[in-house]
C-alpha cells in the first residue's frame, strides 16, 4: 500500500472515531431528553406566594342565596332565622384554586369551609346552621390557598 493511501486511510478512521463518538453522546442526550418526564410549568401562571391568585370584589353575610346572588344582607341576625350564610364573589382569578371561609365565634374556631375558585370570576358561598348556643359575636375569615386573610366580616346572633 502507498504511503498516501495509509495516510488517508488512518485519517479516515481517526475522523470516524470522533465522528461516532460525538453522534454517539448526542444520541445519548437525546434519549435522556425523551426519557425525562413532562413536568408542568405551576410557575408559568402562579404568581410568587405574596400575591394572592384573585380579588375579592364583593364579600357579605345574608341570610340567603338567589341566582347566585346575597338576598337581606345584614350584621345582626336572628337565631330563629335558622341559618347564616358568607358570600363571596372573586374577579381576576388567574388559575383554579380555592378559598377558605374560617367560621369564627367568640374567638374559637368553628367550621372552616375550603371553596373552590375558577378563572377569570367566581361566585361561591358557605351557610352554617344556627343553634341557640350561637348567639353572640361571630366573624368570617376569608382566606386564600395560602392562608393568608384577604377579609374579615364581623356579625352578631341575637334573639
Amino acid at each position: 500500500m502507498r504511503d498516501s493511501t495509509w495516510k488517508f486511510l488512518v485519517f479516515g478512521a481517526i475522523v470516524l472515531v470522533i465522528l461516532g463518538t460525538t453522534f454517539s453522546h448526542a444520541s445519548q442526550d437525546k434519549v435522556e431528553v425523551t426519557k425525562s418526564p413532562k413536568v408542568k410549568d405551576t410557575n408559568a401562571k402562579k404568581p410568587t406566594s405574596n400575591e394572592p391568585p384573585f380579588v375579592i370584589e364583593r364579600a357579605v353575610m345574608c341570610e340567603d342565596i338567589r341566582d347566585m346572588e346575597p338576598v337581606k344582607e345584614a350584621i345582626v341576625f336572628s337565631v330563629e332565622n335558622g341559618h347564616i350564610i358568607c358570600f363571596t364573589a372573586v374577579k381576576n382569578v388567574r388559575y383554579k384554586t380555592y378559598l377558605v371561609h374560617r367560621w369564627v365565634h367568640k374567638d374559637e374556631v368553628t367550621t372552616t369551609m375550603r371553596l373552590k375558585v375558577r378563572p377569570p370570576y367566581w361566585r361561591t358561598y358557605s351557610k352554617i346552621q344556627l343553634r341557640e348556643t350561637d348567639k353572640g359575636p361571630w366573624r368570617v375569615e376569608i382566606l386564600d390557598a395560602n392562608g393568608n386573610v384577604l377579609k374579615v366580616l364581623r356579625f352578631s346572633v341575637t334573639d
